[in-house]
């Protein structure tokens, strides 16, 4: 059931985001060339070794399947956040019980940050699948004292580091404190001396060595320091706890007493404080690396959302202590009526950007709004297993119509209108970017592959279009609003394209 709302409009939103169109575009470009191309992927005629490739793999092997769409490309990834619901629930059933499974699988599936970055070509799900995996088996490793164990976690933690260097670190930072919180430090002992951190570093070691052999250490290095330095997306580390708040909505509420009902028995539960540390090394690393970006608390999600199951079959046991059945009832409650109320501010925000309200805004407003009422009166029916579980059903569906169907359909901008537009008029080209790196997203639309020309070199530009008949120039406003300046000669051609975020003027030589 799950994997319904998790494909039905898997191509419904456009290419907009840079790091997505990174990966697609990636692909793409790795199409029709050998094992070398592959192994060193190359982006608009660079080679691109700062990311492992498994992501590019991913979606290139699903290019060759069913040819270049937005489908085919977050089909791979979708497929694994898929089965990350499913890892999830069968730690939490092992840990828990078969009812806590059934509910930290609803509420991963149904949370704002999962259904949005979980199903997009981006490296953070397949990340995060693998550490999800990698932190089951190094916990069960510690438990049952045994060396494959060792071996599989190192391996998936491997893969982990394959697809994303950040969420790999996360279940050796786990092992590493459960294993001395537990006072069992000879399980770091039996992990070294079984041979399992030659395996993680075969698994994630050999594609590294290969890609420094060839083209040397730069790329890492710079990789590396905008991660820690925060050159990209700096911000302070208290950002995330608002953060935490939308990425894990609409179940917000609910983990926060699930928290804290955790860390009030985990000193006498290892399972509780399992949980807690596993949360907690996959958060506090965040802390301190300079970037700091939404999607990185994609990771966060399963153990958060183990306890939220945890926290729910204990509130629904035939045996539940009333006072914690009357605090989980009333969490779940104002949820639900929150999540009734929440759906007022669709046709708002449809007049705000789209300037009108119309019957699709109208439409999801009472959609959702019924269904979450429906919901609502679950609870006071069928009890709060019942209610709890049409909750999770009604937003996944929901998230699906909102972020798929009724974004796109409020945005001013559509990646794919854009490039229609432009293919329309100047056919394949062809096109150089110039006073700005190339916008990913368009490349991708317009399944080009488009160099770009800096600011600082109006001459390049000029010879350029000087030897390439029809050469279209393609500028990318800024933030503020503001082009590059065109060297004398260009002259505007067609209309603007896009809007804010995608916004281009196209010139030509005259």
């Amino acid at each position: 059931m799950a994997l319904v709302p998790m494909l039905m409009t898997v191509d419904g939103s456009p290419v907009q985001r840079t790091q997505e169109a990174r990966v697609l575009e990636t692909a793409r470009q790795m199409l029709g060339h050998g094992a070398h191309g592959w192994l060193l992927p190359a982006l608009n005629g660079e080679i691109r070794v700062r990311k492992p490739p498994l992501a590019y793999w991913m979606a290139g092997a699903a290019f060759k399947l069913w040819g270049v769409s937005e489908a085919a490309g977050r089909l791979p990834t979708a497929l694994l956040s898929w089965l990350t619901i499913g890892v999830t629930y069968s730690i939490a059933a092992r840990r828990f019980d078969r009812m806590a499974g059934v509910f930290a699988a609803a509420a991963l599936w149904s949370s704002y940050i999962f259904f949005r970055f979980g199903r997009l070509a981006e490296t953070d799900a397949p990340a995060v699948f693998f550490a999800t995996v990698a932190t089951d088996l190094f916990w069960r490793a510690m438990d049952e004292n045994k060396a494959g164990l060792f071996h599989l976690a190192a391996a998936a933690t491997g893969l982990s580091f394959f697809a994303k260097q950040g969420p790999g670190a996360f279940p050796l930072l786990f092992f590493v404190a459960m294993s001395l919180i537990q006072r069992q430090p000879k399980a770091i002992g039996k992990f070294i001396l079984c041979g399992a951190p030659i395996t993680l570093l075969v698994v994630a070691g050999w594609w590294y060595v290969y890609a420094a052999a060839d083209q040397g250490m730069q790329q890492f290095r710079s990789e590396l320091r905008e991660m820690v330095e925060g050159v990209d997306h700096p911000a302070t580390f208290l950002i995330y706890f608002p953060w935490v708040m939308l990425a894990t909505a609409p179940w917000s509420l609910v983990v926060v007493g699930a928290v804290i009902a955790a860390a009030r028995r985990a000193r006498g539960d290892a399972r509780l404080m399992g949980m807690l540390v596993w949360a907690a090394a996959d958060f506090v690393p965040l802390w301190f690396m300079g970037n700091k970006q939404l999607h990185y608390l994609l990771s966060l999600m399963p153990p958060l959302m183990m306890l939220v199951g945890w926290l729910l079959s204990e509130a629904v046991k035939r045996d539940a202590d009333a006072n914690l059945r009357a605090a989980v009832g009333r969490l779940m409650g104002i949820t639900m009526i929150a999540s009734v109320m929440a759906p007022l501010a669709l046709p708002v925000a449809a007049a705000v950007v789209r300037k009108r309200v119309g019957p699709l805004d109208v439409g999801m407003e009472f959609g959702i709004g019924i269904a979450s009422a429906w919901a609502w009166w679950m609870i006071k029916r069928r009890g709060l297993a019942a209610a709890a579980l049409a909750f999770a059903l009604v937003w996944a569906f929901s998230l699906a119509i909102l972020l798929d169907v009724w974004g796109p359909a409020i945005s001013p901008t559509d990646i794919r209108l854009s490039a229609a537009q432009i293919s329309q008029r100047f056919g394949g080209g062809p096109f150089v970017f110039y006073g700005s790196d190339n916008s990913l997203p368009l490349c991708f639309a317009l399944r080009e592959e488009i160099d770009a020309v800096p600011e600082s070199r109006p001459d390049q530009l000029l010879a350029e279009a000087a030897k390439t008949s029809g050469l279209v120039v393609i500028c990318q406003f800024d933030d503020q609003g503001r082009l590059p300046k065109t060297p004398p000669g260009f002259v505007q051609v067609g209309p603007d394209y896009g809007a804010a975020g995608q916004h281009f003027r196209l010139f030509q030589l005259q």
